[in-house]
């Protein structure tokens, strides 16, 4: 339904809707009543449920069957169906717009016009609103490197004292071959982390001579690949760099900001760090 619906909805569910009752408990005087019935206050619950205009709308009486109002709305929009939500979404809207219109422009409200004016509303939001099945699409995963080589993952996380990165290694079958993360203090922009959180990992790469073919990974796009980064990793005697999405670099993000927590770093081989175990138990 639309914002404005909801945003009657919530003010009532807040009681903060500017009825005369309301109005009286803040110290602003615009008489006192209800201005559709005569009725000596005019209330959330005798408005919407307990006045003779509102029972006309809902073509019911006893609208609250013993529950207090609040108890009321959430019997209505928590527990029951869409379509029951609707009406009283319908019902609130057309006795509130026709309540104003009595109070600002004096104009006397007809309960058969109103009936119709609710049934419009449902029609319009069941034809606007009505929810069509999402189409399913699935999130980016891990892809594997080629057979016999290994994969590292690379990303950074920004903390209150700067920056943190993780780099994790993987075989050809998704097996953890190792994992390093540490602090970069003083760095604040993402784009920078991310690029010395990559300069770090070829660095730590380079220093553990792994004579193969490796395919380096980590969140940034073509143009923010930087030569200063490339240069070092040709010095791997054979190396790949590519992009991908955050939901396929899932492991080196929970390191890295696992790092930025706990303001630790560190190295790790053959057993993960308990911070990302979980993603090679799935």
């Amino acid at each position: 339904m639309p914002p404005k619906i909801k945003n009657l909805l919530w003010r009532c569910a807040r009681n903060v809707l500017p009825v005369r009752d309301n109005l009286r408990s803040k110290r602003v005087w615009i008489g006192r009543g209800c201005p559709m019935c005569g009725y000596m206050v005019e209330t959330l619950e005798h408005l919407f449920c307990d006045c003779v205009f509102g029972e006309g709308v809902w073509g019911a009486v006893n609208v609250l069957q013993g529950r207090d109002f609040a108890s009321f709305l959430t019997h209505v929009i928590g527990r029951l169906s869409v379509e029951e939500a609707w009406t009283l979404a319908a019902v609130f809207w057309t006795i509130w717009t026709a309540r104003n219109d009595v109070v600002w422009h004096n104009k006397i409200p007809e309960r058969v016009n109103a009936s119709e004016q609710m049934l419009r509303l449902q029609l319009t939001w069941k034809e606007a609103y009505a929810v069509q099945r999402p189409t399913v699409r699935h999130a980016p995963e891990w892809i594997s490197p080629p057979c016999y080589t290994v994969k590292c993952n690379v990303d950074a996380a920004l903390s209150g004292e700067g920056a943190s990165f993780g780099a994790v290694v993987r075989d050809h079958n998704g097996g953890f071959v190792a994992a390093k993360s540490g602090q970069m203090d003083g760095v604040v922009d993402p784009y920078m982390a991310e690029a010395l959180g990559v300069k770090e990992a070829l660095t730590w790469l380079k220093a553990q001579h792994h004579k193969t073919y490796g395919v380096l990974v980590f969140p940034m796009s073509r143009e923010q690949r930087t030569v200063w980064l490339m240069s070092i990793a040709r010095d791997i005697w054979s190396v790949s760099v590519s992009h991908v999405k955050r939901t396929a670099n899932c492991v080196a993000h929970g390191i890295a900001r696992a790092t930025g927590s706990l303001a630790a770093s560190g190295v790790w081989f053959d057993i993960p760090p308990a911070c990302i175990v979980n993603y090679f138990n799935q």
